[in-house]
């Protein structure tokens, strides 16, 4: 990847944080395995002024359902779960 290429995603992250549409943005850019480049922009939240640490843990709230839906479908393709099961196969409390 071009020094060019990593200027214009710096700046464009930063922008974004100047512009107050997100506090922070970390990347990383791999190609066939290969780490290409990496880097943050901005603070570690909302009510921080701290940078964002190296390999720093992020909340992913509004991201659990896509997650799960995923994982369903492997499992029905995988033949692990049927779409009529009863919930108390897998939930204890449910029996």
């Amino acid at each position: 990847m071009s020094n060019h290429r990593k200027n214009i995603m710096v700046k464009t992250a930063q922008r974004y944080v100047d512009a107050g549409t997100f506090s922070g943005i970390e990347w990383q850019v791999q190609h066939r395995g290969a780490l290409c480049h990496s880097g943050s922009v901005g603070r570690a939240g909302c009510d921080s002024s701290a940078p964002i640490p190296n390999q720093a843990i992020y909340r992913i709230y509004s991201m659990t359902k896509p997650i799960v839906a995923a994982m369903a479908v492997i499992l029905l393709q995988e033949n692990r779960l049927h779409l009529f099961d009863p919930v108390a196969n897998f939930i204890s409390g449910f029996k």
